[in-house]
């Protein structure tokens, strides 16, 4: 069984320390994002829940989950007492809200579930006729790494297979947008290569103060470093997000 609380733990000392993957995603995201007109909308698999809080404050009206209760935990002492976010602990296969929702974002979830294609057809069921998915995976199979295992990541992606997965789970209009390159793409074929093993034992060694210190300097230093992997490429990237519907005379069994 998947310790998804010790995931957590190390994802947040990773993110604490400046990773240069993580800013590049959540710019692409949150672009994605923001061009979901306001509706009652399910974060699946939320993590800490910053996607979550970013929605609310775009107008949503948010329920949200995720299978480890110390990221929930996390979650709830983030939000203000303004905040109207349904949160629980569960996970997109034991999921039975009791109705459905205009909008479903999963970020960063799918490469975590053996089964994905089972997770879509969920995730499928849980939209409204004409609702969108947002879905935001890690790409490129020649990127797997000793640090994708460590993460608990079964695959990555890549952009012809994941379309193929998706439409195979009943959804259509289909728009993906590859990220990633190429300065990311190229560094994580170096840390593949060379630095996996020293940025594991650093992130699982405890929390990394005098890194933290310095994570406004990086995302300075990353907005103009990395400017041109925020744009759509065809060329190999490092991530794909993916937006895509359920169609409006789709009715599920």
């Amino acid at each position: 069984m998947v310790d998804y609380d010790t995931l957590h733990s190390t994802w947040s000392r990773s993110h604490a320390a400046g990773s240069p993957a993580k800013f590049v995603r959540d710019e692409v995201i949150c672009r994605e994002l923001a061009t979901l007109v306001p509706g009652k909308t399910l974060d699946a698999g939320c993590g800490t829940g910053e996607y979550s809080i970013l929605l609310e404050r775009l107008g949503h009206r948010i329920t949200a989950f995720d299978p480890s209760p110390a990221a929930v935990e996390t979650m709830k002492a983030s939000l203000d007492g303004d905040s109207r976010i349904e949160f629980q602990v569960n996970s997109i296969e034991a999921c039975d809200p009791g109705t459905t929702f205009d909008h479903v974002v999963c970020i960063e979830v799918l490469e975590h579930l053996e089964d994905d294609r089972r997770a879509l057809l969920k995730l499928h069921s849980l939209l409204k006729p004409g609702g969108t998915l947002i879905l935001s995976v890690p790409s490129e199979p020649r990127l797997y790494s000793m640090g994708d295992r460590i993460s608990g990541h079964f695959r990555r992606y890549s952009h012809a297979g994941l379309i193929s997965l998706v439409k195979e789970s009943g959804f259509s209009s289909i728009e993906a947008k590859k990220y990633g390159f190429p300065v990311l793409y190229f560094y994580s074929i170096l840390r593949k290569l060379f630095l996996d093993r020293l940025l594991i034992r650093f992130f699982s060694a405890g929390e990394p103060r005098a890194a933290s210190s310095r994570k406004w300097i990086l995302q300075r230093m990353y907005a103009i470093l990395f400017r041109m992997d925020l744009r759509d490429t065809c060329f190999p990237g490092t991530g794909i997000v993916l937006k895509c519907h359920k169609q409006a005379n789709c009715e599920d069994e």
